[in-house]
């Protein structure tokens, strides 16, 4: 019992009020222990992460200024999940004290407080708490993380980072969990699938988490499938999954001969693409975050680039450090140096590598399309491909990032075209989500755009049962205006080149007379 022998440990010690943590100190030193004071969160977390093994305890007020005891709390559990907590709150704020019961306390102590009470409570927390747990939490973290490098530095896809193609920059908030790039490619490295993870938490739970999602990715893209089909094959062994988390993913299938990237998006941040004429194109693409519904949606694009594009990919926390916007100017005046220099010039102008940048993890990825011998013949088109719910909150947007890929793809050419796109696209989406689909909530509508150098193909597809196009055109060449009730498509008709039906999908192409190769 600590009222009956003295005992060797370190409390950290949290209050913004000086006269607490005199008392406090006065206490716990009775018992032959040491403390650590802090008069504010943001001093004992830092505390913490430069001095793991000095901490056996942790007490701390809940109501401070600017970082308060929850937010620590949170932090703790994050970067500590095993350290004893102890909560100082008022004698009548039950709602906080089961608040921070939630977020992972161990006990609790009403103010002011007293001695018995005190030892009573350490004694409970320290009961089952090995001496040196946290040191041996922060250990197995490094464990963890070390395994997590390992598996990236096996992957071949380091050839194309020797070769200079492909580059990127990590820098971790924590020792575990968080973000990292998968990489599978061919034999001879031509034909190459990536893969960006940002996943939830950086606490040891986490890290397994990451080592599982690893795992399933070596499954899943070992049997060749399209970017889609592996975000949906990953996001159902998630949804089963024992260990229930969260992440976001983006896939990239990079085919260098015949310079053509196919993405699909799972909550990833839009990247960038740089052209060699020194066009930007922001690639919108949106998504459902993984292991959360059983049917998810998500945004896919195939993309030609010439020799010399770049594509600049990024996970959220470069996106919530604020510097989003001027990742594009950056680059661009980097663009002459080789891909890993311009990646490196990146970071250090937007101060990435400060010791206090960031809250999250910082994940960069960068590569360029090569100039190939032999190369095959380039794709034909371009293409964007998005799903959404069948809800009529959802047209707008979906109507905008599809026109915006329109505009990305045929920069400065025939606005007359680009507005017989967006009439047609509206009025098509709108046919389908309220018509074909009825507005159902769990009914997808799939919107395709493609791009090519002689036309634009755009369908849009419902889960319906379909109709018959040339008799519902013609009961609307000669019904009123307003065709109550009825589907709407004399825009298509009107403004496309060719309209036609297949199921429950409409397609209409566009000629793109007189333009230059996109």
């Amino acid at each position: 019992m600590l009222r009956e022998s003295r005992i060797q440990m370190n409390i950290l010690a949290v209050d913004d009020e000086a006269v607490i943590l005199t008392i406090l100190k006065y206490l716990v030193e009775a018992i032959g222990a040491s403390v650590t004071p802090a008069s504010n969160a943001v001093d004992a977390l830092q505390y913490l992460r430069e001095h793991p093994s000095d901490v056996d305890l942790l007490i701390t007020d809940l109501n401070m200024p600017g970082m308060n005891g929850f937010d620590l709390l949170k932090a703790v559990r994050q970067l500590a999940p095993a350290l004893p907590v102890i909560v100082l709150t008022g004698r009548d704020d039950r709602e906080a004290v089961l608040q921070a019961l939630q977020l992972g306390a161990n006990d609790y102590l009403d103010k002011p407080v007293h001695k018995t009470a005190l030892l009573q409570s350490i004694e409970r927390v320290l009961q089952s708490a090995p001496k040196n747990y946290l040191e041996q939490s922060f250990n197995t973290r490094r464990e963890v993380q070390e395994a997590q490098q390992k598996l990236m530095e096996s992957s071949n896809i380091q050839r194309l980072v020797e070769a200079g193609v492909l580059a990127f920059w990590h820098r971790p908030v924590s020792d575990a969990g968080g973000d990292f790039i998968y990489g599978r490619a061919s034999p001879d490295a031509l034909r190459n699938t990536i893969v960006l993870v940002d996943a939830a938490g950086h606490d040891i739970g986490s890290s397994y988490y990451v080592a599982e999602c690893k795992g399933l990715l070596d499954a899943l893209v070992s049997s060749d499938r399209a970017p889609v089909e592996l975000l949906n094959g990953l996001n159902e062994k998630l949804v089963s999954s024992a260990h229930v988390r969260h992440l976001c993913a983006l896939v990239l299938d990079w085919d260098l001969p015949r310079g053509q990237i196919r993405l699909a998006n799972a909550a990833i941040p839009h990247g960038l693409l740089f052209r060699t004429d020194g066009a930007t194109i922001p690639l919108r693409l949106n998504g459902t975050v993984l292991g959360l519904l059983d049917h998810p949606a998500f945004d896919a694009a195939d993309i030609r680039l010439a020799p010399g594009d770049r594509l600049l990919l990024f996970t959220d926390g470069v996106e919530s450090f604020g510097q989003e916007e001027r990742l594009g100017e950056i680059w661009r005046t980097a663009s002459r140096q080789p891909l890993a220099v311009a990646l490196k010039q990146l970071v250090q102008t937007l101060n990435f590598e400060a010791p206090d940048a960031a809250q999250d993890d910082l994940l960069l990825l960068a590569l360029e399309q090569p100039l190939i011998a032999g190369n095959k013949t380039a794709p034909e088109y371009c293409r964007l491909q998005i799903r959404i719910h069948s809800d009529r909150r959802a047209i707008e947007p979906a109507v905008q990032q599809t026109l915006d890929f329109a505009h990305s793809m045929m920069p400065g050419h025939d606005a007359d075209l680009l507005e017989r796109i967006a009439a047609t696209l509206r009025e098509l989406v709108c046919n389908a989500v309220l018509h074909g689909n009825r507005e159902q909530p769990d009914a997808h509508t799939v919107i395709t755009l493609r791009v090519g150098n002689e036309r634009a193909i755009l369908n849009v597809a419902d889960q319906g049962s379909g109709f018959d196009l040339e008799k519902e055109l013609a009961f609307e060449r000669t019904a009123s205006p307003l065709r109550n009730g009825r589907r709407g498509l004399l825009t298509a008709e009107n403004y496309s080149d060719e309209l036609s039906l297949t199921g429950g999908e409409v397609q209409a192409v566009f000629r793109r007379n007189d333009l230059p190769t996109v």
